[in-house]
């Protein structure tokens, strides 16, 4: 097994990186920080992905056309959500009598982005069942879950069956904007975030919003959280999305490791997080009030010897994720809002067709040879045929430190003289450097920056507690609209020799899912999982292609605006300048008009009305001419 670890002492750089596929037993536990991966003496196959993730791959499948399966020691039943059939599922487990219960625990994988490891806290042990929930899956898709039971720090899998998730059924979707208090009020940005909902309404019709106003009192993180699980759960309109504006949301998280003999802490790390409120169904990072942040704790070996006062939850550990997110994370705090308008008005410039991007690709990737990459993605997909590389003086090493002269003045000039839909840059990092030799004023530099999406997959670049941090830089520099980044330091693992950008092209795969127009954050998460430590910046709901525009969508449609949306039934209207008069009409959702109200020579009104929580369809007409768009009342 060729292990290389290379480690840049002075800013805490590691990588790993393992043959592909390689069989192997784990009996130590290996931290990865902001998602601390324990990995027992399992006997499975498994690979690590880009996230510094370790999982399963190709097990062996038992063709079983109804979601049960059995062993000679464990039953797995898979049972859809009845709220959400499509996207989750309860795994109901029941262990057999020669099982020990108490030093053991189970873990689930489902191929290949999802896995969550459950002690014996979790297990019923009267009817020695447990029951798994299963977030983060993908509407009519097939998939494999493996489970298993370890003891004593050893386990297998000794059930894996098939298993389809049904079709995706037409819904409404909440979107959750989450923005400092201090904006609160605040015109311009009322009417920056009014004008991203409508544009986003053009492009989804199911989408409904509200606004949620978060101070700095670290407190009001909890009271966050919970309003996002009590939403998630909404039978009317369940949440889906959130979207962070501003920088009181920035969640502490605490990882702990505890001697399970002793229940003495052996290690502890840290960091900040975002995609930490986006677990709902697996909470295995808990708010702690004392710590004003998210802390999760786990054993160096999670089903070691039993112990009375076991200091953790049922759930060790996830990597599953209920809900998809963007933010806006401004580099500076004075800055924040000139920051967010900025970013709000290239969005808006690029949905309206006035900013455009060239179908291209530059590979960044400072580790591995990554020349043949536009040789393999002519294979891959057909929106991406032009990829650009990055020149190099020097052999391509994860152990290399220090700069690049050449790869500088190449990384630059490509930057600057060329437009990209996709950058992807592999290498070592912290929170205002990136390898090979790029900072936070480099960035600044990139004026006429016109490159869409940034995916960076080294340490710390979204270290949003830093001021200029780099992730953060580049969001707000030229026409950029995304920066997928981390913000601690990550064991990045891929593949020896090989760069780990084709894999990401493949069928499935992020950048796959993203070319057939996809929502970035849907296509992140429901292919790689989000860990703690990673930062989406931009919009949630971007497309690489802007929404078409119906004809029925004329210039003065944009004129009809209403604010707030959703509302608790006060709310302000306004149609446009030129009508002399104007009918307004409110239906329910199966048609009935429940208010109505004409205007002559006025342009907007404030309506206080008491209706049901609900959708509804707002009209504005005069004569032949109707405008509509849909209200949520909450």
């Amino acid at each position: 097994m060729y292990i290389p670890l290379s480690l840049l002492i002075n800013q805490k750089m590691k990588r790993i990186v393992f043959p592909r596929g390689i069989l192997f037993y784990v009996w130590v536990y290996l931290l990865v920080v902001g998602n601390v991966s324990v990995l027992s003496a399992q006997r499975v196959q498994k690979q690590p992905d880009h996230t510094g993730e370790f999982k399963p791959v190709e097990p062996i499948t038992k063709k079983n056309p109804i979601h049960k399966s059995t062993s000679a020691s464990m039953q797995m039943v898979i049972v859809p959500d009845t709220a959400r059939p499509s996207t989750h599922a309860t795994v109901i487990v029941s262990l057999g009598p020669d099982v020990a219960l108490k030093n053991g625990s189970v873990f689930l994988f489902v191929k290949k982005d999802i896995g969550i490891y459950l002690n014996s806290k979790a297990i019923d042990p009267v009817s020695r069942t447990i029951r798994i929930p299963v977030a983060g899956l993908r509407a009519d898709t097939e998939y494999t879950f493996s489970c298993g039971f370890q003891n004593n720090c050893m386990g297998d899998l000794p059930i894996t069956m098939p298993y389809k998730t049904p079709a995706a059924s037409r819904h409404v979707q909440k979107v959750l904007l989450i923005l400092d208090e201090e904006y609160q009020g605040d015109q311009q940005i009322k009417e920056a975030v009014a004008r991203y909902q409508q544009d986003a309404l053009r492009a989804n019709g199911r989408l409904v919003f509200e606004e949620f106003y978060l101070s700095k009192n670290p407190v009001e993180k909890e009271v966050l959280y919970e309003k996002i699980k009590k939403d998630f759960y909404s039978k009317t309109a369940p949440l889906e999305y959130l979207f962070f504006i501003g920088q009181n949301a920035n969640a502490k998280f605490v990882t702990e490791l505890y001697d399970p003999t002793t229940n003495q802490r052996t290690l502890a790390d840290s960091g900040y997080s975002l995609s930490i409120y986006t677990k709902v169904t697996a909470q295995d990072y808990l708010y702690d009030r004392q710590r004003e942040g998210f802390v999760n704790r786990r054993y160096t070996c999670g089903d070691g010897p039993a112990i009375q006062n076991r200091l953790t939850s049922s759930i060790d550990y996830s990597y599953m994720c209920d809900l998809s997110f963007g933010a806006l994370v401004p580099t500076r705090e004075e800055e924040g809002k000139s920051y967010i308008l900025n970013y709000f008005n290239k969005l808006h410039r690029f949905k309206q067709g006035e900013i455009k991007f060239d179908r291209r690709v530059l590979s960044a990737d400072t580790f591995y040879d990554d020349s043949k990459l536009s040789e393999q993605l002519t294979e891959l997909n057909a929106r991406w045929k032009e990829v650009d590389t990055v020149a190099v003086s020097h052999v391509k090493d994860v152990n290399y430190h220090g700069e690049d002269l050449t790869w500088i003045r190449s990384y630059n000039q490509k930057l600057t003289k060329k437009s990209y839909e996709l950058v992807l840059l592999q290498g070592h990092g912290s929170e205002t450097y990136h390898y090979l030799g790029i900072n936070a004023n480099s960035v600044r530099s990139y004026e006429q920056l016109n490159s869409m999406m940034f995916f960076f997959f080294s340490c710390r670049v979204a270290g949003v507690q830093v001021r200029d941090y780099l992730a953060g830089t580049y969001l707000n520099t030229g026409n950029t609209l995304f920066v997928n980044a981390y913000s601690v330091n990550l064991f990045q693992i891929g593949e020896a020799n090989q760069s780990v950008f084709p894999r990401l092209f493949q069928p499935g795969e992020v950048f796959n899912r993203l070319s057939k127009g996809e929502y970035v954050s849907d296509a992140i998460r429901t292919t790689n999982s989000y860990i703690s430590s990673l930062y989406l910046l931009g919009d949630p709901l971007l497309q690489l292609d802007p929404p078409v525009v119906t004809a029925i969508e004329s210039p003065e449609q944009e004129a009809l605006w209403v604010s707030p949306n959703p509302t608790n039934g006060s709310f302000y209207v306004k149609w446009p300048q030129t009508w002399e008069t104007a009918h307004l009409d409110i239906f329910d959702p199966v048609g009935r008009r429940v208010h109505q109200q004409s205007f002559v020579r006025q342009h907007s009104e404030r309506l206080t009305l008491s209706l049901a929580r609900g959708l509804y369809i707002l009209k504005v007409s005069q004569g032949s001419q109707t405008l509509s768009t849909r209200i949520y009342i909450h």
